[in-house]
């Protein structure tokens, strides 16, 4: 299996190790995608939009954690990625699809990293969680550890998780 990644890693497909090695080389990009989506502007203006739309006090972290993901959550399409190739976008493409169309495709990696640099750039600490059944990864969503809140971008109904693992994204304050 490859891992497609656009931006700034140059359209690529890099190879991907079996199993749960191939899971973590993904939350390790996801990672990287985060943080390098949180240092743009852009970036940084869409947080503040949603800020001042929402409505929300200064100073309440919870709020903010929540509008964000909301946001995230009612522009994405969510569409799975191929069976040969696990896609991750880059977030000013996703910004980008959102200004052009109103939304974006993205799968459950796709809005995570999405959530988690908006997160980041208005000084938040989020971690990627990975869920699963029976060792097996099945979805990944975001925990805000500056506020203990586990923010879902997707939408992806609760399930018996069995399987939890936690990627900080940046170091918690």
């Amino acid at each position: 299996m490859g891992l497609y990644v656009s931006e700034p890693f140059k359209d690529q497909v890099l190879p991907l190790s079996d199993g749960l090695a191939g899971t973590w080389e993904t939350v390790a990009v996801m990672g990287r995608l985060a943080q390098h989506g949180a240092g743009r502007c852009d970036t940084r203006n869409l947080a503040e939009k949603i800020l001042r739309s929402s409505g929300i006090a200064a100073r309440d972290w919870p709020a903010e954690s929540r509008a964000m993901s909301l946001w995230v959550r009612n522009h994405i399409r969510y569409t799975r990625d191929g069976l040969t190739v696990e896609t991750l976008k880059t977030v000013d493409r996703m910004i980008d699809d959102v200004s052009r169309h109103g939304f974006t495709m993205a799968d459950c990696d796709d809005a995570s990293v999405f959530l988690a640099a908006l997160l980041l750039c208005i000084g938040h600490a989020p971690a990627f969680q990975v869920l699963g059944r029976n060792e097996t990864p099945h979805h990944v969503n975001v925990i805000d550890k500056s506020t203990g809140l586990e923010l879902d971008p997707t939408g992806e109904p609760r399930g018996a998780w069995g399987f939890r693992e936690v990627f900080d994204v940046s170091p918690v304050r």
